[in-house]
């Protein structure tokens, strides 16, 4: 996965990738977020890119050394020698090797595919950010659900934080969380994924009403409960 700017700031390209899982919220949301802080420079978008053609490079040479791995274990159970090697380690090395080696080869079957009909690279993630004064939001960090394998809102997430670094910016807002941290609860692999940046939670005050009309917030109230 490689992440690029979009320097053009192009909403019509980024509104179409993100459609799938933003389209409520309507294009007309992201065109007045541009015309707010994009001509003062402070809104910019990032695209994670599946590069095809280094897919294809990658799988083949993990296959060929897990290959050459594979057929180092195999001659040392075939040698039998017990005194020389630990063969129960050997033996579970090479089931373990044996799995990696099929993975390896879907893998270059997908790749291969993915290389003749996108020898451009696949874009599958793009994220929106918004600039401060001394740090930086991220307001959508999406990632394609088919490609959701290649884990392309990390490497997102991850690019942002080493591009703002490098500026000064002092902190990166990278979204919300919900308020259950039970291993159970089916959110936490999201909680798990923004923690492992050595993030810190920030947690904000709840709401306060001011009764300005107290006949009619009592009626809404009562309303409200029934």
């Amino acid at each position: 996965i490689v992440v690029e700017e979009d320097t053009d700031k192009d909403i019509d390209k980024f509104y179409d990738i993100i459609k799938p899982a933003y389209g409520k919220k309507g294009k007309k949301y992201f065109t007045d977020l541009s015309n707010a802080f994009g001509p003062n420079g402070k809104l910019k978008i990032f695209y994670a890119k599946l590069d095809t053609k280094r897919y294809v490079e990658n799988v083949n040479d993990l296959y060929t050394s897990e290959e050459e791995k594979n057929i180092e274990l195999a001659n040392i159970i075939q040698s039998g020698d017990t005194a020389k090697y630990n063969m129960p380690k050997a033996i579970t090395d090479k089931m373990a090797s044996d799995k990696l080696l099929h993975a390896y080869k879907k893998d270059i079957v997908i790749s291969t595919k993915l290389l003749k009909s996108n020898p451009e690279g696949i874009i599958c993630g793009a994220a929106l950010v918004i600039e401060d004064a001394h740090g930086v939001n991220v307001l959508i960090n999406y990632s394609d659900k088919n490609y959701s394998k290649y884990n392309s809102d990390t490497v997102l997430t991850y690019e942002i934080m080493k591009y703002y670094g490098k500026l000064g910016f002092k902190y990166i807002n990278i979204g919300a969380v919900t308020g259950n941290f039970n291993s159970n609860s089916k959110y936490y692999p999201i909680l798990e994924s923004k923690l492992g940046f050595n993030s810190s939670i920030l947690e904000y005050i709840g709401e306060f009403n001011m009764v300005f009309n107290p006949t009619m917030y009592s009626i809404y109230k009562n309303k409200y409960k029934k």
